[in-house]
Protein backbone atom coordinates (compact mmCIF):
# COMPACT_ATOMS: atom_id res chain seq x y z
CA UNK A 1 0.00 0.00 0.00
CA UNK A 2 1.52 3.05 -1.09
CA UNK A 3 1.18 7.01 0.68
CA UNK A 4 -1.81 8.25 -0.90
CA UNK A 5 -3.22 4.50 -0.03
CA UNK A 6 -2.59 4.75 3.51
CA UNK A 7 -3.94 8.21 4.12
CA UNK A 8 -7.21 7.48 2.15
CA UNK A 9 -7.81 4.24 4.38
CA UNK A 10 -7.49 6.25 7.25
CA UNK A 11 -9.78 8.76 5.80
CA UNK A 12 -12.51 6.04 5.19
CA UNK A 13 -12.36 4.70 8.82
CA UNK A 14 -12.86 8.52 10.06
CA UNK A 15 -16.07 8.40 7.53
CA UNK A 16 -17.16 5.03 8.24
CA UNK A 17 -17.02 6.02 12.77
CA UNK A 18 -18.83 9.09 11.67
CA UNK A 19 -21.61 7.67 9.71
CA UNK A 20 -21.81 4.99 12.65
CA UNK A 21 -22.64 7.77 15.13
CA UNK A 22 -19.46 7.66 16.71
CA UNK A 23 -20.38 7.98 20.69
CA UNK A 24 -20.24 11.87 22.01
CA UNK A 25 -16.48 12.75 23.23
CA UNK A 26 -15.70 14.19 26.35
CA UNK A 27 -14.46 17.63 25.74
CA UNK A 28 -12.57 19.79 28.34
CA UNK A 29 -13.61 23.34 27.80
CA UNK A 30 -15.15 22.58 24.55
CA UNK A 31 -11.37 22.59 22.76
CA UNK A 32 -11.84 21.95 19.75
CA UNK A 33 -8.42 20.20 18.72
CA UNK A 34 -8.02 18.18 21.71
CA UNK A 35 -11.34 16.91 20.95
CA UNK A 36 -10.71 15.85 17.17
CA UNK A 37 -7.55 14.82 18.09
CA UNK A 38 -8.73 12.23 20.70
CA UNK A 39 -11.18 11.20 17.91
CA UNK A 40 -8.93 10.60 15.68
CA UNK A 41 -7.00 8.38 18.17
CA UNK A 42 -9.46 6.59 18.93
CA UNK A 43 -11.47 5.72 15.45
CA UNK A 44 -8.00 5.00 14.03
CA UNK A 45 -5.53 3.48 16.40
CA UNK A 46 -2.69 3.38 13.94
CA UNK A 47 -2.47 7.66 13.71
CA UNK A 48 -1.30 7.30 17.31
CA UNK A 49 1.53 4.78 16.54
CA UNK A 50 2.46 6.31 13.03
CA UNK A 51 2.85 10.10 14.31
CA UNK A 52 6.80 9.62 13.37
CA UNK A 53 5.64 9.59 9.71
CA UNK A 54 5.86 12.98 8.53
CA UNK A 55 3.21 12.61 5.83
CA UNK A 56 0.73 11.06 8.64
CA UNK A 57 2.00 13.93 11.00
CA UNK A 58 0.73 16.64 8.30
CA UNK A 59 -2.47 14.49 7.56
CA UNK A 60 -3.65 15.08 10.53
CA UNK A 61 -2.54 18.32 10.93
CA UNK A 62 -4.49 19.29 8.11
CA UNK A 63 -7.34 17.53 10.16
CA UNK A 64 -6.80 19.73 12.79
CA UNK A 65 -6.68 22.93 10.47
CA UNK A 66 -9.97 22.00 9.38
CA UNK A 67 -11.60 21.23 12.45
CA UNK A 68 -14.59 23.68 13.92
CA UNK A 69 -16.78 23.85 16.98
CA UNK A 70 -20.04 24.88 15.54
CA UNK A 71 -22.74 26.82 17.12
CA UNK A 72 -25.84 25.51 16.71
CA UNK A 73 -27.00 29.16 14.92
CA UNK A 74 -25.11 27.41 11.73
CA UNK A 75 -28.48 25.63 11.15
CA UNK A 76 -30.65 27.24 13.60
CA UNK A 77 -30.50 30.62 11.29
CA UNK A 78 -30.82 28.76 7.93
CA UNK A 79 -33.79 29.97 6.06
CA UNK A 80 -35.10 26.73 5.93
CA UNK A 81 -34.69 25.39 9.36
CA UNK A 82 -35.74 28.44 10.60
CA UNK A 83 -38.89 28.59 8.45
CA UNK A 84 -40.12 24.54 8.32
CA UNK A 85 -41.18 22.96 11.49
CA UNK A 86 -41.23 19.26 11.77
CA UNK A 87 -44.01 16.85 13.54
CA UNK A 88 -42.85 13.02 13.53
CA UNK A 89 -45.05 11.34 10.64
CA UNK A 90 -45.07 8.54 8.92
CA UNK A 91 -45.78 7.40 5.07
CA UNK A 92 -45.44 4.13 3.85
CA UNK A 93 -42.01 3.13 4.49
CA UNK A 94 -40.61 6.20 5.33
CA UNK A 95 -40.89 8.05 8.56
CA UNK A 96 -40.52 12.00 9.29
CA UNK A 97 -38.43 13.35 12.54
CA UNK A 98 -36.58 15.09 14.20
CA UNK A 99 -32.69 13.62 15.04
CA UNK A 100 -30.00 15.50 17.18
CA UNK A 101 -26.37 15.64 17.69
CA UNK A 102 -25.44 15.71 21.41
CA UNK A 103 -22.85 18.30 22.33
CA UNK A 104 -19.76 16.89 21.11
CA UNK A 105 -20.45 14.35 18.65
CA UNK A 106 -17.99 14.31 16.25
CA UNK A 107 -19.68 14.94 12.46
CA UNK A 108 -18.74 15.85 8.83
CA UNK A 109 -19.20 19.44 8.52
CA UNK A 110 -18.94 19.04 4.66
CA UNK A 111 -17.37 16.96 1.86
CA UNK A 112 -13.41 16.28 2.20
CA UNK A 113 -10.87 18.94 0.76
CA UNK A 114 -9.07 16.62 -2.12
CA UNK A 115 -5.44 17.31 -1.98
CA UNK A 116 -2.74 15.46 -3.90
CA UNK A 117 -5.07 12.46 -4.22
CA UNK A 118 -5.55 12.44 -0.74
CA UNK A 119 -8.87 13.47 1.27
CA UNK A 120 -8.79 15.58 3.76
CA UNK A 121 -11.96 15.18 6.29
CA UNK A 122 -14.04 18.15 7.60
CA UNK A 123 -14.78 17.59 10.85
CA UNK A 124 -16.54 19.38 13.80
CA UNK A 125 -18.52 18.90 16.72
CA UNK A 126 -21.46 21.60 18.17
CA UNK A 127 -21.46 23.11 20.98
CA UNK A 128 -25.11 22.66 22.15
CA UNK A 129 -27.09 19.73 21.43
CA UNK A 130 -28.63 20.98 17.87
CA UNK A 131 -31.84 19.00 16.11
CA UNK A 132 -32.46 18.62 12.07
CA UNK A 133 -34.61 16.92 10.24
CA UNK A 134 -34.62 13.70 9.16
CA UNK A 135 -36.32 10.85 7.15
CA UNK A 136 -35.73 7.58 8.13
CA UNK A 137 -36.16 4.48 5.83
CA UNK A 138 -37.21 1.96 8.06
CA UNK A 139 -34.09 2.54 11.16
CA UNK A 140 -31.72 4.02 8.57
CA UNK A 141 -31.36 8.02 7.87
CA UNK A 142 -32.24 8.54 4.05
CA UNK A 143 -32.18 12.19 4.12
CA UNK A 144 -31.31 15.05 6.48
CA UNK A 145 -30.69 18.58 6.72
CA UNK A 146 -27.38 19.03 7.98
CA UNK A 147 -24.25 21.10 7.86
CA UNK A 148 -22.43 18.28 4.86
CA UNK A 149 -26.11 19.04 3.17
CA UNK A 150 -25.85 22.51 3.49
CA UNK A 151 -22.78 23.46 2.65
CA UNK A 152 -22.76 21.26 -0.41
CA UNK A 153 -25.59 22.87 -1.93
CA UNK A 154 -24.65 26.59 -1.50
CA UNK A 155 -22.53 26.49 -5.21
CA UNK A 156 -25.72 24.84 -7.23
CA UNK A 157 -28.05 26.89 -5.23
CA UNK A 158 -25.91 29.88 -6.41
CA UNK A 159 -26.47 29.28 -10.07
CA UNK A 160 -30.35 28.06 -10.23
CA UNK A 161 -32.24 31.00 -12.42
CA UNK A 162 -35.14 30.92 -14.41
CA UNK A 163 -36.80 27.19 -14.92
CA UNK A 164 -35.38 24.73 -12.88
CA UNK A 165 -35.81 20.74 -12.59
CA UNK A 166 -34.77 19.00 -9.89
CA UNK A 167 -34.19 15.33 -9.88
CA UNK A 168 -35.02 14.13 -6.38
CA UNK A 169 -36.84 15.86 -3.39
CA UNK A 170 -35.89 14.23 -0.66
CA UNK A 171 -36.82 16.86 2.53
CA UNK A 172 -37.30 19.95 -0.19
CA UNK A 173 -34.08 21.61 1.21
CA UNK A 174 -32.86 22.46 -2.53
CA UNK A 175 -36.67 23.09 -3.63
CA UNK A 176 -37.16 25.59 -0.98
CA UNK A 177 -33.89 27.54 -1.12
CA UNK A 178 -34.43 27.49 -5.46
CA UNK A 179 -37.51 28.75 -5.06
CA UNK A 180 -37.58 31.56 -2.60
CA UNK A 181 -35.23 33.22 -5.30
CA UNK A 182 -36.28 35.73 -7.26
CA UNK A 183 -34.50 34.71 -10.46
CA UNK A 184 -36.13 31.16 -9.84
CA UNK A 185 -39.80 31.22 -11.70
CA UNK A 186 -40.49 27.60 -11.31
CA UNK A 187 -39.07 24.54 -9.71
CA UNK A 188 -40.28 20.68 -11.39
CA UNK A 189 -38.99 18.49 -9.32
CA UNK A 190 -39.32 14.87 -9.74
CA UNK A 191 -39.95 12.17 -7.20
CA UNK A 192 -40.16 8.48 -8.13
CA UNK A 193 -41.45 7.56 -4.32
CA UNK A 194 -45.07 8.61 -3.56
CA UNK A 195 -44.79 8.29 -0.01
CA UNK A 196 -41.53 10.76 -0.18
CA UNK A 197 -44.05 12.68 -2.15
CA UNK A 198 -46.93 12.32 0.48
CA UNK A 199 -44.82 13.61 3.08
CA UNK A 200 -43.46 16.93 1.42
CA UNK A 201 -46.85 17.54 0.29
CA UNK A 202 -48.58 17.36 3.36
CA UNK A 203 -46.08 18.55 5.94
CA UNK A 204 -43.40 20.39 4.39
CA UNK A 205 -44.93 22.61 1.66
CA UNK A 206 -47.69 23.74 3.31
CA UNK A 207 -45.15 25.40 5.42
CA UNK A 208 -43.62 27.14 2.48
CA UNK A 209 -44.57 31.10 1.66
CA UNK A 210 -47.16 31.10 -0.73
CA UNK A 211 -44.96 33.24 -3.18
CA UNK A 212 -42.34 30.50 -2.81
CA UNK A 213 -45.12 27.09 -2.87
CA UNK A 214 -46.18 28.94 -5.89
CA UNK A 215 -43.46 28.07 -7.88
CA UNK A 216 -43.10 24.13 -6.86
CA UNK A 217 -44.86 21.05 -8.46
CA UNK A 218 -44.36 17.74 -7.58
CA UNK A 219 -44.23 15.38 -10.39
CA UNK A 220 -44.28 11.58 -9.86
CA UNK A 221 -42.17 10.18 -12.11
CA UNK A 222 -38.63 7.86 -12.41
CA UNK A 223 -36.14 10.87 -13.41
CA UNK A 224 -34.61 8.43 -15.95
CA UNK A 225 -37.50 8.14 -18.07
CA UNK A 226 -38.66 11.66 -17.50
CA UNK A 227 -35.43 13.07 -18.80
CA UNK A 228 -35.62 11.27 -21.92
CA UNK A 229 -38.64 13.51 -22.54
CA UNK A 230 -36.85 16.67 -22.03
CA UNK A 231 -36.50 19.21 -24.91
CA UNK A 232 -34.03 21.75 -25.56
CA UNK A 233 -35.57 24.81 -23.77
CA UNK A 234 -37.74 23.77 -21.36
CA UNK A 235 -35.14 24.35 -18.70
CA UNK A 236 -32.98 27.02 -17.37
CA UNK A 237 -31.28 24.56 -14.95
CA UNK A 238 -31.24 20.92 -13.86
CA UNK A 239 -29.96 20.00 -10.45
CA UNK A 240 -29.50 15.92 -10.11
CA UNK A 241 -29.64 14.70 -6.39
CA UNK A 242 -30.47 10.76 -6.77
CA UNK A 243 -27.83 9.41 -4.62
CA UNK A 244 -26.77 9.62 -0.82
CA UNK A 245 -23.06 9.58 -1.94
CA UNK A 246 -20.36 9.27 -4.45
CA UNK A 247 -20.03 5.57 -4.75
CA UNK A 248 -23.78 5.40 -5.50
CA UNK A 249 -23.33 8.52 -7.38
CA UNK A 250 -21.46 7.66 -10.11
CA UNK A 251 -24.17 5.41 -11.78
CA UNK A 252 -26.29 8.19 -11.77
CA UNK A 253 -23.83 10.88 -13.20
CA UNK A 254 -22.94 8.18 -16.20
CA UNK A 255 -26.67 8.19 -17.02
CA UNK A 256 -27.17 12.03 -17.10
CA UNK A 257 -23.88 13.86 -18.21
CA UNK A 258 -24.91 13.02 -21.39
CA UNK A 259 -27.77 15.12 -21.99
CA UNK A 260 -25.60 17.70 -21.11
CA UNK A 261 -24.83 17.27 -24.87
CA UNK A 262 -28.64 17.42 -25.61
CA UNK A 263 -29.49 20.49 -23.92
CA UNK A 264 -26.39 22.97 -24.00
CA UNK A 265 -28.32 26.16 -23.17
CA UNK A 266 -29.67 24.56 -19.78
CA UNK A 267 -26.96 24.65 -16.96
CA UNK A 268 -26.35 21.20 -15.09
CA UNK A 269 -25.51 21.12 -11.57
CA UNK A 270 -25.10 17.57 -9.58
CA UNK A 271 -25.18 17.10 -5.93
CA UNK A 272 -21.80 16.51 -4.91
CA UNK A 273 -19.99 16.55 -8.32
CA UNK A 274 -16.37 16.77 -7.45
CA UNK A 275 -16.19 13.83 -5.36
CA UNK A 276 -18.21 11.77 -8.13
CA UNK A 277 -16.03 12.81 -10.98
Amino acid sequence: MNEIEYLNQITASIARAVAADHPMMKIDGENVFSAISAFLSDTVPAIGDDLIDQSVDRYVAEVLENARALDPSFLNQDPYIRKIRFNTVKSGRYLLANSSYEKGEILQYDFPDFKDGVYIPHLGYFTKKTNFPTIYEGRMPWMSVIPSEINTMKKPLAEAQGRMLVLGLGLGYYTYMAARKKNVTEVNVIEVSEDVTALFEDNILPQFEPETAAKVKVIHADAEAYMKKVHAGDYDGIFADLWQGASDGHAWYQKLHPYEEKLPQTKFNYWIEEYIR
